[in-house]
């Protein structure tokens, strides 16, 4: 049996998953997959679901399975202060990856 990390390095390293990976936001550099996130049309839905597309207000997010933290950042990065939390500690699709953002957005 292979673990959730072992499975997408694998993928990753597949020719043939190159669009599955990219559109499922797992990018072997999650910061590049983190801003494209961002500026997605998910994320969009997301904000304008939660109201969030033309509030001045900041709020507190807790984001619970962040897994490797495009959400914390995307939230990071329009004013919000998020607590990510993972019980997966991997480097690439679990709390270590929302790490690594964190040096470039306060996560």
């Amino acid at each position: 049996m292979y673990t959730y990390e072992e499975s997408v390095n694998w993928m990753q390293s597949q020719a043939e998953y190159a669009e599955l990976v990219k559109l499922s936001y797992l990018d072997v550099d999650n910061l590049i997959a983190a801003q494209r996130f961002a500026y997605s049309d998910e994320f969009t839905e997301v904000k304008n679901t939660l109201q969030l597309s033309d509030s001045s207000k900041k709020f507190k997010i807790l984001d619970l399975d962040c897994g490797n933290g495009i959400a914390s950042f995307a939230f990071t990065s329009i004013g919000h202060d998020v607590v990510a939390v993972d019980p997966d500690n991997s480097e690439d699709v679990g709390l270590r990856a929302t790490e690594r953002l964190s040096s470039v957005v306060q996560i």
